[in-house]
C-alpha cells in the first residue's frame, strides 16, 4: 500500500436517485475503514467549480492519481427527496464493488470486502 486512498461521492440530495453518493460515503463512513481511506462527499451544484481547481492544481503540479474508479449509477427517479427502492438495493454493491477495489489495492484487508448487514442513513432524516 502506497500512501491514501480517496473515495468521493458526488451527489444531488434533494433531488431523490442523484443523492446516491452522499449515501454511498454515509454506509461507508459506518465500515471503518480505516485513516488510510479518506471519504469526501461533493454536492454536485459545486462539481464543475471544484474539479476544475483539483485538476488545475494537480497538472500544475504535475500529480494525477495512477488509478482511478468511476462508478455511475443510472437514476430510475430524479423526483423526490428520497432515493427509490431499486437505487437502494444498488447501494450495498456499490459499496462492496468500493471495498472490493481497496482491498485488491492494499488499503483494505483482503477478507474486508464483505458489508455491513444494515446502514443507519442519518441523511434520510435530515432531507425527508
Amino acid at each position: 500500500m502506497k500512501g491514501k486512498a480517496g473515495v468521493i461521492g458526488i451527489s444531488d440530495v434533494w433531488q431523490g436517485d442523484l443523492g446516491i453518493g452522499s449515501y454511498v460515503i454515509e454506509a461507508l463512513e459506518q465500515e471503518e475503514l480505516g485513516r488510510e481511506i479518506w471519504l469526501v462527499d461533493l454536492d454536485s451544484s459545486t462539481l464543475n467549480p471544484v474539479l476544475f481547481s483539483m485538476f488545475s492544481l494537480a497538472e500544475a503540479f504535475n500529480f494525477f492519481p495512477s488509478d482511478f474508479l468511476f462508478i455511475g449509477v443510472e437514476p430510475a427517479a430524479t423526483l423526490g427527496l428520497t432515493p427509490s427502492a431499486t437505487v437502494i438495493k444498488t447501494l450495498r454493491k456499490i459499496v462492496c464493488l468500493i471495498k472490493k477495489y481497496l482491498a485488491q489495492r492494499g488499503f483494505l484487508p483482503a477478507e474486508q470486502p464483505q458489508v455491513l448487514p444494515l446502514y443507519r442513513f442519518s441523511l434520510l432524516n435530515v432531507v425527508a
